[in-house]
């Protein structure tokens, strides 16, 4: 009570002087005679309009709240709050209201307070988008969940093109080039070629080597299809023939699949058979085909100058001349 009435004193000293000063001024001005101190809240219901006005103390501080909006009177009027300690805002900065389209603007720098502390928005809340002219990155740049266009994979492939440097420009990498890793050169000389190649050592293909143009087989080989020799050379069947007892040629094969070998009755018992290649430097084996109640024998010979051609004789067990149906083999 003591100090309310110690105030309203004080008030009530502080009108009476300026009243006398007020006598030389314009009515509706208040022009104290000293500096006025009030050590008890005040409330106000109207509007208080001043100059200028310094809450708090430099070095010191002071708590401010403001319930309202801060806004200028007049347009073009920038409104300046200058906090040596630092501002806070426990809400947020918008300037007519929240989502509007007068963005808040910045006329300078805006430098983070704290050296790799802050963030840039959030994993949760995220700016919308980011128009930069430069940017500078240190640490690393994640693009897991991002579309990048307008990207040149040309030019960022050439190096004659980054940043308009040459690649002379840029230090070599440190890189250990051991026995794991070959030039084109020796890839060539130690891979086959898919579309064909030519190798200079043995091939092991699971026992089964190639060396040399020669296949060693440990257990067995499988062919899906014919097995094919020049005839020129041996160890594998080069010609096989079944020709009727009537001359006519029921199948034939050859190793080449070039040749047709043909068969003709010149008699009884007598046959021609000429197989289109050289035969006269061959093992030829010849096989009669009769009926199980009696014997049938066959013999050949070369037809001398037509090396491709063979005589082939069939008799009875008499001895006598007799048709035969025959298979031939050539080796």
């Amino acid at each position: 009570m003591k100090t309310k009435l110690l105030g309203m004193l004080t008030i009530m000293l502080g009108v009476f002087l300026c009243a006398g000063v007020a006598a030389a001024s314009d009515a509706d001005v208040l022009q104290p005679a000293g500096t006025i101190t009030y050590n008890e809240n005040l409330d106000v219901n109207g509007t208080i309009y001043t100059d200028s006005i310094s809450i708090g103390q430099y070095g010191v501080g002071g708590v401010t709240c403001f319930n309202g909006s801060i806004v200028n009177v007049g347009e073009g009027v920038a409104v300046t709050i200058a906090d040596p300690d630092g501002l806070r805002v426990d809400a947020g900065i918008y300037r007519s209201e929240i989502g509007g389209d007068r963005p808040v603007l910045f006329w300078d720098d805006i430098t983070a307070g704290k050296d790799d502390t802050n963030n840039l928005g959030s994993e949760d809340v995220r700016w919308k988008k980011l128009f930069v002219k430069d940017a500078d990155f240190t640490g690393a740049v994640d693009f897991t969940n991002a579309t990048v266009t307008g990207l040149d994979p040309v030019a960022m492939t050439d190096a004659d093109t980054l940043d308009g440097i040459d690649s002379t420009g840029f230090a070599a990498k440190a890189h250990n080039h051991d026995s794991r890793y070959y030039t084109e050169d020796e890839s060539n000389s130690r891979f086959l070629n898919v579309a064909g190649d030519t190798m200079t050592g043995t091939l092991n293909l699971n026992g089964t080597t190639v060396s040399n143009g020669v296949i060693v087989a440990q257990n067995y080989i499988t062919a899906n299809n014919n097995i094919n020799q020049n005839t020129s050379y041996g160890g594998a069947m080069k010609a096989m023939v079944y020709c009727a007892s009537n001359g006519t040629l029921q199948r034939s094969w050859d190793t080449s699949t070039l040749y047709s070998a043909t068969c003709t009755r010149t008699g009884t018992g007598r046959y021609t058979v000429d197989f289109n290649f050289a035969v006269d430097n061959r093992y030829i084996q010849i096989t009669p085909v009769s009926a199980m109640t009696s014997q049938t024998f066959t013999q050949f010979l070369f037809a001398g100058a037509l090396t491709d051609t063979i005589y082939v004789g069939t008799f009875d067990e008499t001895g006598a001349d007799s048709d035969s149906g025959f298979m031939i083999t050539v080796y």
